[in-house]
């Protein structure tokens, strides 16, 4: 079958760091998000509401196509639209989408320093479900491999015919019933950040920098140092549906990252619609009875460990992490590294200013107080 029309492929600005919004790797995180929603809280209402709508069955594939077969169904570069990219996987030979899958768990290092890797094929990798699994712990700890769905991933992957039809019918399901509408609702909301950022001179600052910028908060360095450091360009894609947080997504040419639509700080004049998103953002960190025990707690302390947190408010471990990592992505509280424990702090100014950007997009315009 003939290959996508060329102008079909979105061709990428050339500068170090750009913003814009990118159909093909939006939906493809904005999907990839609903794989993690009992790990994170203050995602965008639509992935919690998406994630609910699926059949039990539906979730099952949702989540083999995300992550058994994650290579094969990723985007590889920008693309016009959703569908383009998907008539792309669709018309290309389906042993390339399996070989997309092996080639990028070949090219990662072994566990075993100094362990010799064999020449890459595909057919010996493949030779026995047991083999391929052995394959995958040179690779992934433990804790990484979920055993059912990577044995789920093996029958398809030596079957590259129904591993393509798979994955495309999948996609296009999840276009056609959850994204195209989603795609054409939110473009006011993302279309404005991305012009409010344009406005603001970004070209001369360092990798480092831009993310602070775009992110509008202090980040893990040790988390981004290695994936800025080898980023050839750096694209920020403003979205709806990551709320507080940063996502990354690399290609051949770029790390795409997504941050929450919102306005760079400061800015004046701030798009109706995008200041809405942005309160939205906040005030769902807010919205929680747990969420505001840990901020009260900490306001009348200096400084708490996540253990002390824990035991305080009778948390589980994940319940705790979860609001934790959402009041740190708001801002509201800031980490630190201490004793080998992740130390918290609240932070007053984020709250001061929430409540005054509350108080503008409420009062501004309404003949209420200046």
């Amino acid at each position: 079958m003939p290959g996508p029309v060329t102008d079909l492929i979105a061709e990428p600005a050339q500068q170090l760091i750009s913003v814009e919004r990118s159909s093909a790797l939006s939906c493809f995180h904005s999907l990839l998000m609903l794989v993690h929603t009992d790990k994170y809280s203050g995602l965008g209402e639509w992935v919690y509401e998406t994630e609910a709508a699926l059949t039990d069955e539906e979730r099952e594939r949702h989540i083999l196509v995300m992550i058994g077969l994650h290579y094969a169904s990723r985007p590889q570069q920008a693309w016009s639209s959703f569908p383009a990219f998907v008539d792309h996987l669709e018309a290309l030979p389906a042993p390339e989408l399996r070989d997309r899958i092996l080639r990028k768990y070949h090219s990662l290092p072994t566990l075993k320093d100094g362990e010799a890797k064999a020449p890459f094929n595909a057919e010996a990798i493949l030779r026995s479900e047991e083999d391929y699994m052995a394959y995958l712990a040179q690779r992934f700890p433990e804790t990484v491999v979920q055993n059912p769905i990577e044995q789920q991933a093996y029958r398809y992957l030596i079957d590259p015919p129904a591993l393509q039809a798979l994955v495309t019918s999948h996609l296009k399901s999840m276009w056609d019933r959850f994204l195209a509408k989603e795609w054409e609702e939110n473009a006011t909301v993302e279309n404005a950040s991305v012009e409010a950022f344009r406005k603001v001179d970004y070209t001369s600052m360092s990798k480092e920098d831009a993310l602070t910028f775009f992110s509008g908060q202090p980040v893990d360095p040790d988390r981004w140092a290695c994936m800025l450091r080898d980023a050839a360009r750096l694209v920020f894609v403003p979205s709806i549906h990551i709320g507080p947080y940063l996502g990354y997504l690399e290609t051949k040419s770029a790390l795409y990252i997504f941050f929450g639509a919102r306005s760079p700080q400061g800015f004046l004049n701030a798009d109706h619609h995008l200041s809405h998103a942005e309160l939205l953002v906040r005030l769902r960190a807010l919205a929680d009875d747990n969420r505001l025990h840990i901020l009260k707690m900490l306001a009348q302390v200096q400084e708490l460990k996540s253990q002390d947190i824990i035991e305080r408010l009778d948390l589980s471990q994940s319940a705790a992490s979860r609001h934790l990592q959402q009041l740190s992505a708001t801002g509201f509280l800031t980490e630190r590294r201490c004793e080998g424990a992740k130390c918290y702090q609240f932070n007053p100014d984020r709250m001061e200013d929430t409540l005054e950007a509350l108080r503008s997009y409420l009062l501004k315009g309404s003949g209420g107080p200046a």
